[in-house]
């Protein structure tokens, strides 16, 4: 599948076998089944932040808003790290891309609420904006 994803840890570093192997069940895996967080409490190492953000992408140029909101959440409850604005902005692109504006809206104003409360994690920046603006722009065409 290519490269592994960064952030991966099981007290060192994850194979990239063990993350490609991750990714590849998380992709394959029905969204709304429950296997993507079955997958990663079953994962023999624990990804971090930046690899669920990076999961988060591959859904979403995979076209698979429903598998990117499903990683978000696992990222939260499951694995109980908490997102910050890479996570967001991943998660918001994933929901424009193919249309769902309103939903990408409530995740935008959800990390906007964040931010206000001064979380420095919690910050929007270009990504989150043009990702909001490409969504917008589709949901006008």
């Amino acid at each position: 599948m290519g490269k592994g994803l960064k952030g991966a840890s099981n007290g060192g570093t994850a194979g990239a076998s063990q993350v490609d192997d991750l990714k590849v069940r998380i992709l394959a895996s029905e969204p709304g089944t429950g296997d993507v967080a079955r997958h990663i409490q079953e994962a023999k190492f624990s990804p971090r932040r930046n690899a669920f953000t990076s999961l988060i992408q591959v859904a979403s140029k995979s076209r698979q808003p429903e598998k990117a909101i499903e990683i978000f959440e696992a990222m939260k409850t499951v694995a109980g790290i908490p997102p910050n604005t890479y996570s967001y902005s991943a998660l918001i692109s994933a929901l424009a891309r193919v249309g769902q504006w309103e939903q990408a809206e409530q995740y935008f104003n959800e990390l906007k609420e964040l931010a206000r409360d001064g979380d420095p994690d919690m910050q929007l920046n270009t990504v989150t904006y043009a990702a909001m603006i490409s969504g917008k722009s589709r949901a006008l065409a």
